[in-house]
């Protein structure tokens, strides 16, 4: 299946749409069976959009003019990632990251996660690295069954630190490029 528009980087013109977006997609996991523990306005808030945004690393979803959807990806990641017995054994320096997967729940259940993620690995392989990686909360069991479908293997469940959420349990998992 194809993305219903097109994926592009972000612009600066855009932030406040894009913190539209993810915080629509917090409102509506909060309290759900798969609460990522995002809260509007906290996490992610605006400058955890902001400094992707202006780095080049936040990617939007752009149907006719709407964002619908959105992700970011780049080199860096939360501290307990150095420690994961990665499955590629491939250093940081070979990897990128993919954060904040998010869909506007009126355009779920089309797939649109799925492509955005084929997507991240398309753009992580252009960018020469040898492994995609993310962390994932171990009861967002969607994200984590999307992820293992596209090939992801488990290297860890641990505990990251996050300034905007605190310590959470995650699963960190990788898909070799």
């Amino acid at each position: 299946m194809a993305l219903p528009g097109t994926l592009r980087t972000a612009r600066p013109d855009e932030l406040d749409e894009i913190c539209e977006l993810f915080w629509e997609v917090a409102d509506a996991m909060e309290g759900s069976g798969f609460d990522a523990s995002w809260r509007r306005e906290r996490y992610p808030s605006r400058e955890d959009l902001a400094a992707p945004l202006e780095a080049g690393e936040l990617y939007v979803l752009d149907v006719a003019g709407e964002l619908v959807g959105g992700f970011v990806l780049n080199g860096r990641s939360a501290e307990g990632y150095a420690d994961a017995p990665w499955p590629s054994g491939l250093p940081d320096s070979h990897q990128r990251v993919l954060h904040l997967l998010a869909v506007r729940p009126a355009w779920r259940r089309r797939g649109i996660a799925r492509d955005l993620v084929r997507r991240a690995v398309d753009i992580a392989r252009e960018q020469g690295a040898g492994a995609l990686r993310l962390d994932v909360i171990p009861s967002n069991l969607p994200a984590r069954e999307l992820y293992e479908s596209l090939g992801f293997q488990l290297a860890a469940s641990t505990q990251l630190y996050y300034e905007d959420t605190g310590t959470i349990d995650f699963d960190l998992m990788e898909l070799a490029l």
